[in-house]
């Protein structure tokens, strides 16, 4: 049985930037196992499309409705139902990978969870290919292995919705390849994927352009 049953749906949702318009008169809708590619050409509003989902920048107009599980809402979605992952990593250079994603999982989790902390930050850090480098300080990683660490959050957060924008920046095929298997496994969770990209992946999704 799939883990997350969860919709959201956009009407006629407006946004402007600066004073100039970005999404016009937007309808979208996703549920549980959808998987979402934004495609469109720099500036066509793919970044602000998912600040606006994830409740980070205010619609000029129009209505956000959401659901998940029995809890349903209008606006942006509660924010304990969304995993963002923005095009930057955001990441502690000064510290290690495992401390980052320790600081994740504690920001994610309730207290009760840690008895299986080690245990999953573990498996994530080996799914990204990581391992053995945990103790070793972001600093070093070079920007591909920083965008791992940062996908790592993916395997860690248990949120239905995620909002990811330009994951495989920087990332080499083998990384491309882990990221696409992540989202399988959370289409397969009954979980919902919005992804701002510039470059077809290798799952099973829908295609919006914007712009």
């Amino acid at each position: 049985m799939p883990s997350y049953d969860c919709a959201l749906s956009l009407e006629k949702v407006d946004c402007e930037r600066g004073g100039s318009p970005v999404l016009k008169g937007v309808n979208f809708d996703a549920k549980s196992s959808d998987t979402v590619l934004l495609f469109g050409a720099n500036g066509s509003g793919k970044s602000t499309f998912l600040s606006v989902v994830a409740g980070l920048t205010t619609p000029t107009s129009g209505v956000i409705n959401w659901r998940i599980g029995e809890a349903s809402g209008q606006g942006a979605i509660d924010p304990l139902g969304i995993l963002f992952v923005g095009h930057r990593a955001p990441v502690k250079t000064a510290l290690t990978a495992l401390e980052n994603l320790n600081f994740w999982f504690d920001l994610y989790h309730a207290p009760e969870d840690n008895r299986a902390k080690n245990g999953a930050l573990e498996t994530a850090l080996e799914r990204v290919g990581l391992l053995g480098r945990e103790n070793d300080r972001v600093g070093s990683f070079s920007a591909g292995m920083k965008r791992r660490l940062d996908l790592a959050r993916c395997l860690i957060a248990q949120r239905p919705f995620w909002l990811i924008d330009e994951p495989t920046a920087a990332l080499d095929e083998a990384g491309k390849a882990i990221f696409c298997e992540i989202l399988k496994e959370h289409a397969c969770d009954g979980g919902c994927a919005l992804v701002a990209t510039h470059e077809a992946l290798h799952v099973d999704a829908r295609v919006v352009r914007l712009g």
